[in-house]
């Protein structure tokens, strides 16, 4: 059978040594991350604020028959993580066209407390992940990070980085307590990224919020926090859908990045329960604009048939490559195993379409 077509609307780099230190002005760089070999050779990762002793791992995905993993040696992990030229040749070993590209220690970078910090940690990693994508600017598909404590300095930078190439942004999956995605502070951001078809993602593990104060109780209940993911990415979009945001920017494209699906149709329900109880100054039912404004990445995912089944085909694809649980190198029998039974049309939407017209990419 001809293979099929297929984005990973969620792949990773794997932060170099010098990723950070190596594009900051020279003032600042002793207060960035570095990854450094310590005594005992292991690769570390200094001076994370707000966190300690954080081992640099490797990544291991699936091969055939064997479960991945994420504790390997840093080197360990396939060389596309840290070059574009070889990974173009791992994309072309595991049937995938173009990928949208996340950061994997940087993902953490936005509990940071200070704003300044994580603005300069942002820009250095918006300049690195540039010059990547740049060697194939075609398949390799990056999502910038940004800051939003300074809206303005936010739409600035958001400009920036379409004009190096980015395809997305990142903003924070959880944003904090005094200033709720409810807020129309933020509508010059939204009102940008909709005027520039430029969709926003929120990747598990970039909360601002409450739920980063738990974060050390958490870590030691691996089910409890991996649950929590996706608790804080509903309560984003929960604040989005309540406050009107799509009633405002009815072209804006939210993306939840890793949290897989399984959890749509109830949270559309859910929400359209409680607009036909109590008065929403919502123009429409809660599910609609889930259907049209928001997406959800995934690996594999049993929800995704009986989401499909219930008429919510708003889901993309991802090989998480090169992380523990990613699919690589064998996504084309993945998807071929996991879409039987789904309908041509609903697998390429889901597998395809749905990412290259967020994307940009010739359909």
């Amino acid at each position: 059978m001809a293979a099929r077509k297929l984005i990973s609307a969620d792949s990773h780099i794997i932060e170099t040594p010098d990723w950070w230190s190596g594009r900051v002005d020279r003032q600042y760089r002793d207060q960035v991350p570095r990854i450094e070999k310590n005594a005992d050779g292991k690769m570390m990762i200094l001076n994370f604020p707000g966190f300690k002793n954080l081992v640099a791992k490797g990544h291991i995905p699936n091969a055939v028959g064997q479960a991945g993993r994420d504790s390997g040696e840093y080197w360990e992990t396939p060389g596309g993580a840290f070059d574009p030229v070889q990974r173009l040749v791992d994309m072309d070993k595991d049937g995938v066209s173009a990928e949208v590209l996340y950061p994997t220690i940087g993902l953490r970078a936005y509990t940071i407390e200070s704003p300044e910090l994580r603005s300069i940690l942002f820009k250095a990693h918006n300049d690195r992940m540039g010059e990547y994508v740049s060697h194939s600017p075609d398949r390799l598909l990056s999502a910038a990070m940004i800051e939003t404590d300074d809206i303005p300095a936010a739409v600035k930078e958001l400009e920036r980085c379409v004009k190096m190439g980015h395809r997305g942004v990142m903003i924070s999956s959880s944003p904090p307590l005094d200033r709720p995605y409810t807020s129309d502070i933020y509508d010059p951001f939204w009102a940008a990224a909709s005027e520039m078809n430029i969709p926003l993602s929120m990747h598990v593990l970039t909360g601002t919020g409450p739920r980063r104060l738990m974060r050390d109780v958490l870590t030691a209940q691996p089910l409890y926090f991996r649950l929590q993911y996706v608790i804080e990415l509903q309560e984003a979009l929960t604040q989005m859908i309540e406050g009107g945001v799509f009633d405002r920017f009815p072209n804006l494209k939210v993306i939840t990045v890793e949290s897989g699906v399984g959890w749509m149709l109830g949270f559309a329900t859910n929400h359209d329960f409680a607009w036909l109880r109590h008065q929403s100054p919502l123009k429409r039912p809660p599910s609609e604009y889930i259907r049209e404004n928001i997406f959800a990445t995934f690996q594999q995912d049993s929800g995704v048939r009986g989401n499909v089944l219930a008429g919510y085909t708003n889901f993309m694809w991802a090989s998480d490559y090169p992380h523990g649980d990613s699919t690589w190198p064998v996504s084309q029998d993945v998807v071929e195993k996991d879409f039987a039974g789904i309908s041509e049309k609903d697998t390429y939407d889901i597998t395809w379409g749905n990412a290259a017209k967020a994307y940009n990419v010739a359909l």
